[in-house]
């Protein structure tokens, strides 16, 4: 099954950059926890972002994707950051910012998975 996010599920990078970005997560698997007395089901999510340069030029992408929920795989070694707001939360928050050089015409996919807590 397919998760709804906040963000489209498809967004074009326009202007200097010229290259398109699609990205989706899908839910892989679930598992009940018991956290501070309460009970969660974690979650399996995995992502992929699909990444082409559509100019005559080599150009440098800076991806960030934020998420709730602890990192398990990242492809091309994101950056990755705790956000602050999310310090306290039984879902931290992060961001993993990746910077991906692609020549022209070139396509590359980055995929990523993470796990997520949520209220049963």
């Amino acid at each position: 099954s397919i998760l709804r996010t906040r963000r489209p599920a498809r967004r074009t990078l326009t202007g200097r950059v010229g290259a398109t970005s699609r990205g989706y997560a899908k839910r892989v698997e679930r598992e009940i926890v018991w956290v501070g007395g309460r009970q969660y089901r974690q979650t399996t999510v995995e992502g992929e972002l699909g990444l082409s340069n559509n100019r005559k030029e080599d150009v440098k992408l800076v991806i960030r994707r934020r998420f709730s929920g602890e990192l398990l795989q990242a492809d091309a070694s994101p950056v990755t950051s705790l956000r602050e707001e999310g310090v306290f939360s039984v879902n931290r928050r992060f961001e993993l910012i990746w910077t991906i050089p692609l020549k022209s015409g070139e396509e590359r996919r980055l995929k990523y998975s993470y796990t997520v807590l949520v209220p049963n």
